[in-house]
């Protein structure tokens, strides 16, 4: 089956550790949008500074994903995902060929330790077709969505998926986007909402049979 973004599987809570920053003042309930700005600058400062919620890594180098990366991330991906939720190799190689430019990696020293993909399009939430139908992608769609987000288990809880998140959010808005799209199950809703995603309710998505919910970021 398609690939489910890839931080439910990765348990993110243990990727990124922390929890907000406790209750928000009453006035700013009124203001929620400049509150999720707020929050997502204030997140974009934190990774910058190595305060995600682990070590810092000055030598973790993110960059465009090519067909070479194919074996790598069909690994990773294996190694993060159960089998009914992770993507296989013709679907990579698909999405490789048809949005690279939407599809990054993190490497250490030449290592490929997690990756970040998806297409994009003018809907507002994901459909399951998307997944293995590179054929609805559209390069000058209004939102960014996000099918996987994953890293290895022996680099988690050093804040890089929280970069290869804030990557993709800065390329999106360099493209002109107006947002981004994803899916989590209830237990990461808060970690999305931290960089600024809001949640829509339970989606129609029935990936792996699991029950997932629409998030929504607007730029």
């Amino acid at each position: 089956m398609g690939s489910r973004v890839l931080f439910q599987s990765l348990a993110v809570q243990n990727i990124e550790g922390g929890a907000g920053k406790g209750k928000k003042p009453a006035l700013l309930k009124s203001l929620p949008q400049c509150r999720l700005f707020e929050d997502h600058m204030e997140r974009r400062k934190s990774v910058l500074n190595g305060e995600s919620g682990g070590m810092k890594m000055d030598n973790i180098r993110i960059r465009q994903a090519d067909m070479d990366d194919l074996d790598g991330v069909t690994l990773v991906e294996a190694r993060c995902f159960p089998p009914a939720e992770a993507a296989g190799r013709e679907v990579f190689e698909k999405r490789l060929g048809t949005f690279p430019e939407s599809f990054f990696i993190a490497e250490e020293q030449g290592k490929l330790i997690g990756f970040i993909n998806g297409c994009a399009t003018d809907e507002k939430t994901i459909r399951d077709e998307m997944f293995e139908d590179c054929g609805l992608h559209k390069a000058d769609g209004a939102y960014q969505s996000v099918f996987g987000l994953d890293v290895v288990p022996e680099y988690r809880n050093r804040g890089i998926a929280a970069q290869l998140m804030d990557y993709l959010i800065e390329d999106a808005g360099k493209r002109g986007r107006k947002g981004l799209i994803l899916t989590c199950k209830d237990r990461l809703i808060h970690y999305y909402e931290k960089f600024g995603y809001v949640n829509l309710g339970v989606s129609e998505s029935v990936h792996g049979g699991a029950v997932w919910y629409d998030m929504l970021l607007e730029l």
